[in-house]
C-alpha cells in the first residue's frame, strides 16, 4: 500500500461478514475488524486489567455473601455450587444497566410496591459490593468499564477514517464511543432505515441531529453530521419467496435439502445459499438427515457449531452423572433387540446400549461412581475426565483443546472450594460451562446454516427458514428478573417489542437481499405461521412433492422400521397379576399397543415431550408439598416465595413462572374459600398393595388429602395444563382410600377452579366403586383368552406417544 494513500478502516457487524467481504475483495481492503474488536480496541483503562471469567465469578459470589438479605429477599443463594447456577441473572442485569448508562440510584420506584423498592436498595448494595473487589483488584469488566474508561486516541489516529455497519441496536455506551471517535477522525456509518429498526434510527438522530426516511440505505459522516447523497439508496426488495406448512416438524428439514438441490439446479452457488434457523436445536435434525443422505460428502456446514455439552463426550458425561444420582447400574454387555415375534422380556434400557455403543466401559463408569459424592482433588476429577475423553468415540484432538478452559476453572473453584464441592458438583459445574464451548464444524459442506444473529451483515442469492411460526419468529423475550415493562420503559431500556422488531429487522434484510427465498412452517392446530408474514409477498410453494415423499426420505435414509410395527401382537396377559397403578390402567385402556410396548417389552420411553410442561408440573407439586409442610392454610404471598426459589433452582423459564404465578394467585380466593371448610392433612400421599375387589390389588399416589372437623376427606389433584375431566383417576385415588363417598377434585390453573369428576355427572345412578369395578370386570374377561394389543382406534392418542416412530413408522415432534 502506498504511504500516501489515506489509511482507511472497515468495520463490519461480525468476524463472518469480514471474512466474506475480504473474499470478495472489497474496495482494495487493507485493514478491517469487526464490530466487537472495534470496540475492545477503541477505549482502555489506565492502570487497571480486564478482570478474567473466574475472577469477576469469585468476586460476585463474595458479594453476595457480604451483601445483607441477598439470600433471604432476593433468593440468591451465598452457597458456592448453588450461586453458580444463578450467577448470569446478575451479571447480565447489571451489564445492561452499565451499558445502557442507567444507575440503579436514579430508577424510580413511586409507581411499584414497595416491596421492588427494598429489592433494589438490597441490589445497590450488592453491585457497590463487586466494583469494590474490582477496584481493590486493579479490574475492570463490562459492568464497570463504561464508567472508568478513556478513548483509545491513539489506535484511532492511526486511521485517517473508519466505515463502520450498523445493523443491530447499539447500546448508549456503544454509541458515546462512536460520537467520540467521531471527534478524533473521520468515522462513517453505514445502516438501513427501516420500521422495524427506529429505536436504533432515533439513536443516530440524536448523535447527528438528523432525520431518516424508512426503506433506504444511508451513509452518515458522523464527523461532520451528513448524509452522503451518492450513497443513499433504496433497500433492494427483490425476492421470491415461496411458502409451504408441515404437519410434522422433522420433514422440515426434506424440505429443506429439497430446495437446496432446486436452488442449485438454477444456478445459484452452493456457497451462497444460506439455511436460518429460528430454533437452533433443528440443527441437530439437519445434522443427522444431512450424514444420512450424504455420508461421504455433507451438504452444509454449521456456522454455529457444536455445542460441546451436546457432544457424545457431554451426552455421555451427563448419562453417567443421571444413572448414578438415580441408583441405576447399566448392564455394560447387553444383548441387542430381537424386534421379532418372540421377544424376549428381558430387554437392555436405553443407558445400557447407549454406553455399550458409545465405548464406555465398566471400569470407567465406576471410576466415577467411587467418587461421586466425596470432596475429591482436581486430579481426580481430570482423571476421569480423560479416561471418558479416550473412551468416547470422538474427535479427540479438537475437543481436547476445547476442554482446556473449562477444566482450568473447575481447577480454580476447586481449589477455592473443594471441601464443599463433590465430584458430583464438580460435573454439575462443567457440564454447564460445556454449553457454551462450540465446537467448529470443519467437516462440513458449502451451505451455510446459521442461527439469525450470526446472519448480521451477510448477503446470499438464496435464504431457506424452517419453524417460521408465532412462536420462534419473532423470538419471544424471556421475562427481565428485575424490573417489569413499566420500569424498562421509565428508564430507557430496550423493550421487548424494541427486541422483537429488531429480530423482524434481520429477518427482512436477509430475505428483501435474497433473489430466491423458502419458507417452511410447522403447521398443526396448535402451531401457526408467523404473523410477521404479512409483511412478505409469498406464494404458496407449489413443487410436485408431497408429504409422503418427504416422509420417505426419513424411512429410507434415518431409521428401519421395526418388524412388529406391521402385525397386532396377540397373547395372553394377566393385568392383575402386579399391582395396579392409575398409570398403567389409563394407558392399557386408551391404547392397548402402547401398554404393550411399555409394560410387557419394558422399552423405557427415550423421546419426551412436553418435558418444560411436566418441569413446571413438578415445580408447582413441590411447591404446595413444601408450602403445607411449613404453614396450615393458603397465603399467596408464602407460596410465592416458595415457588420462586424452587423455580429459580431449576432454571425455569421467566415467562412460566410468572404466567403460573398469576394463575396461582388468581386461584387464591377459591383455595382460601375451600379452607374454610377443609384442613389439610397430607400431601403426595403414597398407598400401596390396596385391596379393592377380590382380583385386584391397586397402588397410587395422592397429591393432596384435606379433612374437616367432622372426619371427611377431600382429594385434591393438582393440574397445571390438559387434563381430562373424564378420566377414572379420581375414582381411582377414592378406591386408594376406601371411601367411596368423599369428595374430590381437581384443582386445575388452566381452568381457574375445582373440576369435579364428569363421569359422575353422566350416570348418578352409580357409585365411583361400581364403575370402576365394571373397567376391570372387563379387562379381567380380556385376560381370560388372547389379549389383542391393537392401536389405538382414536388418533389423537397417537400425537404425542413416544412409541409413533416404532407403532406405525411416523416420526413425532
Amino acid at each position: 500500500m502506498n504511504s500516501t494513500q489515506p489509511k482507511q478502516l472497515r468495520v463490519f457487524t461480525t468476524y463472518r461478514s469480514l471474512k466474506e467481504a475480504v473474499n470478495r475483495a472489497e474496495c482494495g481492503i487493507v485493514f478491517a475488524e469487526s464490530l466487537s474488536e472495534f470496540y475492545k480496541k477503541a477505549v482502555f483503562v489506565n492502570g487497571f486489567d480486564e478482570c478474567g471469567q473466574i475472577e469477576r465469578t469469585l468476586f460476585m459470589q463474595e458479594a453476595v455473601k457480604n451483601t445483607k438479605n441477598a439470600n433471604e429477599k432476593l433468593h440468591f443463594p451465598s452457597e458456592f455450587f448453588e450461586f453458580m447456577q444463578h450467577k448470569d441473572y446478575l451479571f447480565k442485569f447489571f451489564k445492561e444497566l452499565a451499558s445502557e448508562k442507567v444507575s440503579l440510584q436514579t430508577l424510580d420506584f413511586s409507581d411499584t410496591y414497595a416491596q421492588y423498592s427494598e429489592h433494589f436498595e438490597i441490589l445497590k448494595e450488592l453491585l457497590q459490593n463487586y466494583q469494590n473487589f474490582l477496584q481493590n483488584a486493579k479490574s475492570y469488566d463490562e459492568i464497570t468499564l463504561p464508567q472508568i474508561y478513556e478513548l483509545n486516541e491513539n489506535y484511532l489516529k492511526r486511521f485517517d477514517s473508519i466505515e463502520i455497519d450498523i445493523d443491530g441496536n447499539p447500546s448508549k455506551f456503544e454509541f458515546e464511543i462512536l460520537k467520540r471517535a467521531s471527534q478524533v477522525t473521520q468515522i462513517y456509518l453505514n445502516f438501513k432505515a427501516s420500521k422495524f429498526n427506529q429505536k436504533t434510527l432515533r439513536s443516530i438522530s440524536e448523535l447527528c441531529g438528523l432525520n431518516f426516511e424508512s426503506g433506504f440505505s444511508y451513509k452518515l459522516n458522523l464527523s461532520e453530521n451528513k448524509i452522503l447523497e451518492p450513497y443513499t439508496a433504496p433497500i433492494p426488495q427483490n425476492s421470491e419467496i415461496v411458502l409451504k406448512g408441515f404437519e410434522l416438524r422433522a420433514l422440515q428439514a426434506c424440505y429443506i435439502f429439497e430446495k437446496i438441490s432446486k436452488f442449485i439446479s438454477l444456478g445459484i452457488n452452493p456457497e451462497k445459499i444460506a439455511v436460518i434457523l429460528p430454533d437452533e436445536k433443528f440443527a441437530k435434525t439437519l445434522k443427522a438427515l444431512d450424514e444420512k443422505i450424504n455420508k461421504n460428502a455433507p451438504m452444509l456446514n454449521f456456522a454455529m457449531g457444536e455445542s460441546v455439552r451436546d457432544s457424545l463426550f457431554g451426552v455421555s458425561l451427563a448419562k453417567i452423572s443421571e444413572c448414578i444420582k438415580e441408583n441405576i447400574r447399566p448392564n455394560f454387555n447387553p444383548q441387542y433387540l430381537n424386534l421379532g415375534k418372540d421377544t424376549p422380556r428381558d430387554l437392555p434400557n436405553e443407558y445400557d446400549l447407549f454406553f455399550k455403543e458409545a465405548g464406555i466401559s465398566e471400569e470407567i463408569f465406576d471410576k466415577f461412581r467411587e467418587n461421586f459424592n466425596k470432596s475429591v482433588e482436581f486430579e481426580v476429577f481430570d482423571a476421569c475426565i480423560n479416561e471418558l475423553l479416550r473412551a468416547v468415540k470422538t474427535k479427540n484432538d479438537a475437543l481436547a483443546n476445547k476442554l482446556k478452559s473449562p477444566k482450568f476453572l473447575i481447577k480454580i473453584l476447586n481449589e477455592k472450594f473443594g471441601e464443599n464441592l463433590t465430584l458430583s458438583n464438580l460435573i454439575d459445574l462443567f457440564l454447564g460451562e460445556l454449553k457454551n464451548v462450540k465446537l467448529d464444524d470443519i467437516n462440513g459442506g458449502k451451505v451455510t446454516v446459521m442461527g439469525l444473529l450470526e446472519s448480521r451483515g451477510a448477503n446470499f442469492e438464496a435464504v431457506i427458514i424452517p419453524d417460521f411460526n408465532d412462536d420462534f419468529v419473532p423470538k419471544r423475550s424471556e421475562g427481565e428478573m428485575f424490573l417489569n415493562s413499566t420500569l424498562r420503559a421509565k428508564a430507557g431500556l430496550i423493550s421487548h417489542k424494541d427486541r422483537e422488531d429488531l429480530q423482524r429487522f434481520y429477518y427482512s434484510c436477509l430475505i428483501f437481499g435474497a433473489k430466491k427465498v423458502a419458507i417452511c412452517y410447522h403447521d398443526t392446530a396448535e402451531k401457526s405461521p408467523s404473523r410477521f408474514l404479512k409483511n412478505f409477498n409469498t406464494q404458496e410453494d407449489m413443487d410436485e412433492f408431497s408429504m409422503q415423499d418427504y416422509l420417505r426420505i426419513f424411512n429410507g435414509k434415518i431409521y428401519e422400521k421395526p418388524e412388529f410395527s406391521d402385525f397386532t401382537p396377540n397373547m395372553k396377559h394377566d393385568f392383575f397379576a402386579q399391582p395396579v397403578s392409575h398409570a398403567r390402567f389409563d394407558t392399557f385402556s386408551t391404547c392397548k399397543r402402547k401398554y404393550y410396548y411399555s409394560y410387557i417389552l419394558n422399552i423405557k420411553e427415550g423421546l419426551k415431550f412436553g418435558e418444560d410442561n411436566a418441569s413446571m408440573g413438578n415445580i408447582l407439586h413441590e411447591a404446595f408439598e413444601e408450602y403445607y409442610a411449613k404453614y396450615p392454610k393458603f397465603d399467596y404471598a408464602k407460596f410465592e416465595e416458595i415457588y420462586l426459589k424452587k423455580a429459580m433452582k431449576k432454571n425455569a423459564d421467566f415467562y412460566s413462572i410468572y404466567y403460573d404465578l398469576c394463575r396461582v394467585k388468581f386461584l387464591a380466593k377459591t383455595i382460601v374459600e375451600h379452607e374454610q371448610k377443609w384442613n389439610f392433612a397430607q400431601s403426595e400421599a403414597n398407598f400401596d398393595g390396596v385391596k379393592f375387589n377380590e382380583f385386584a390389588t391397586i397402588n397410587g399416589k395422592i397429591d393432596r388429602i384435606d379433612t374437616n372437623e367432622s372426619g371427611d376427606r377431600f382429594i385434591i389433584d393438582y393440574k397445571r395444563g390438559d387434563y381430562n375431566a373424564k378420566s377414572m383417576q379420581l375414582k381411582f385415588y377414592k378406591a386408594l382410600l376406601g371411601d367411596d363417598e368423599m369428595e374430590a377434585a381437581y384443582l386445575s390453573l388452566r381452568d381457574k377452579k375445582f373440576v369435579f369428576d364428569e363421569n359422575e355427572k353422566d350416570d348418578a345412578t352409580k357409585s365411583a366403586f361400581e364403575i370402576l369395578s365394571e373397567k376391570f370386570e372387563e379387562i379381567r374377561a380380556l385376560c381370560e383368552s388372547e389379549i389383542s394389543f391393537e392401536r389405538a382406534s382414536k388418533s389423537g392418542a397417537c400425537k404425542y406417544c413416544a412409541y409413533k416412530i416404532i407403532c406405525k413408522g411416523e416420526i413425532n415432534d
